[in-house]
């Protein structure tokens, strides 16, 4: 009996062994089959130009450089406290106006083999004196000539920003369109939030896996 006994712990260590190793070998190997997502586009702000040359706004119907807008709202680039690196963007409510502020990036393009697919938006953020709900990054669709396609998720704040003084990472996903070609990255105000700031950093645009 005590023979028995100890044979079997011999054996067991050795089989506990090998099932370890086997789920370690398929744990890595389902990693390295796993598609890694690829990313449509990144923006820390590092070493642009001080009128942020890729960035949009729109208000009432008029659109211009972000930088060029001087009220009811002013976009500026600011490297007092950015998430990471030198700078950040600053947009700042001066006065209350109506209707909506929306800040942009430009095209950003989609290969069409991403397109009908998963995409996500990552974004870091902070504000002062916002109102909750008054502020959002949404992820605006066109199609290869340069028709509007709507948002994704067909929500202009997919991912709303909170009011919060911290650096935040804020997350808008969604399926394209089938047809969408390039995306537009809105930053959409309700005019009314005045006065307050946002500032925006580290923005990453990628492919969102699905199980």
């Amino acid at each position: 009996m005590s023979l028995s006994i100890f044979q079997s712990a011999g054996r067991w260590p050795v089989r506990l062994t090998l099932a370890v190793a086997a789920l370690t070998a398929a744990t890595v190997n389902a990693a390295a089959l796993a598609p890694a997502p690829i990313i449509l586009d990144e923006d820390g702000f590092e070493g642009v130009p001080a009128y942020i040359p890729d960035w949009g706004a729109g208000y009432q119907g008029v659109y211009k450089p972000a930088t060029g807008w001087k009220e009811p709202f002013r976009v500026t680039l600011d490297k007092e406290d950015p998430h990471s690196g030198l700078a950040c963007m600053r947009i700042a409510f001066a006065a209350p106006g109506e209707g909506l502020i929306r800040v942009h990036s430009s095209g950003i393009a989609v290969p069409e083999n991403l397109r009908g697919q998963r995409v996500r938006v990552e974004a870091y953020v902070r504000g002062q004196d916002l109102k909750p709900g008054s502020v959002g990054l949404g992820v605006l669709q066109k199609d290869a000539a340069g028709k509007t396609l709507g948002y994704v998720g067909l929500e202009p704040k997919l991912a709303p920003v909170a009011a919060g003084e911290d650096w935040i990472k804020i997350t808008a996903e969604g399926l394209l369109n089938a047809q969408a070609a390039s995306l537009i990255l809105m930053f959409t105000a309700e005019a009314d939030t005045a006065p307050g700031i946002l500032w925006v950093d580290d923005i990453l645009v990628l492919s969102a896996l699905t199980e």
